[in-house]
């Protein structure tokens, strides 16, 4: 801890001082010159100044950051109240009401917020009682609630067919056209309709890209030989290679869908990038003979 050197102080008088040796920074203090007394012992513990005044800073540091037992049971008591609170506050009840007049029932649910109860000394939550109030107000709800649903369910209506194709964005297939079986976009661009008039050798093209379901067929079909069918076409006949044929009648989906699959039958077997598929327009009361 000391020694007998001298620390080079020029008011040194006595040459028994003794320097003393800081345990943290390990430099010599002349016991005279830093007015060291009394002088500690040789196993006792000694700081100079400067590392003393550090330690007391990161003593203070380190108890501001630890918190008290006292902070602890303050912060424990706080959680306790406030989980006390929100078991009470908020909470829903519900009461059934039936309807006498048309024998259902109405659930209907009410939120109060119960009075801010102390804690309990025997720590058991306290239960509130029913307001009587309560029965009353849910009976005249029950009523807005059942004149609500039968004012709704006047009120919405399904949207029509028309509404739906026509809020179909461009390029976009929709939800009910070509059901199974699918067609890539690649294919269903490719596929080109070749429709013709019975007996006669005159074609005009449809893309199926515009007709994806079997109203469309028709309407697209109707369109492209105005005048000459304006709304009298009945039925589409489709013959393939080997003289398999389809029937495709308006308004009837399940014709449609045999048609998509003999289409794709066409596609997994002569592959390429465009598949032509012959149809022949037959108005009321024509026959299939072709």
């Amino acid at each position: 801890m000391y020694s007998q050197d001298d620390c080079g102080s020029g008011d040194v008088t006595n040459e028994n001082d003794d320097i003393v040796f800081c345990d943290t920074c390990h430099l010599g203090h002349h016991q005279s010159c830093y007015d060291i007394y009394p002088k500690p012992g040789l196993k006792d513990p000694w700081n100079c100044k400067a590392c003393e005044a550090a330690k007391q800073a990161h003593a203070s540091v380190s108890r501001k950051r630890k918190p008290s037992s006292a902070h602890k049971a303050l912060s424990k008591r706080k959680d306790e109240r406030k989980n006390q609170e929100d078991s009470y506050s908020d909470a829903d009840s519900s009461e059934i009401i039936p309807d006498n007049n048309e024998g259902l029932k109405v659930e209907v649910w009410i939120r109060h917020k119960a009075p801010n109860l102390a804690i309990p000394q025997n720590g058991r939550h306290a239960v509130s009682q029913p307001v009587p109030e309560l029965a009353e107000s849910s009976a005249s709800a029950g009523n807005n609630v059942r004149e609500e649903d039968r004012s709704s369910d006047r009120s919405i209506t399904p949207p029509e067919e028309s509404t739906l194709e026509e809020s179909t964005p461009e390029g976009c297939m929709p939800k009910e056209s070509l059901p199974e079986p699918h067609l890539s976009h690649e294919q269903i661009k490719g596929t080109i309709l070749l429709t013709r008039l019975k007996n006669e050798e005159i074609f005009r093209k449809v893309l199926l890209a515009n007709a994806r379901t079997v109203d469309a067929l028709f309407k697209e079909c109707t369109h492209r030989w105005h005048p000459r069918f304006s709304d009298s076409i009945a039925r589409l006949l489709y013959i393939d290679d080997e003289n398999h044929f389809v029937e495709i009648v308006k308004g009837h989906s399940a014709d449609y869908i045999e048609f998509l699959r003999m289409i794709r039958t066409r596609w997994n077997n002569e592959g390429g990038e465009v598949v032509r598929v012959k149809l022949i327009l037959l108005a009321a009361g024509e026959t299939e003979g072709v």
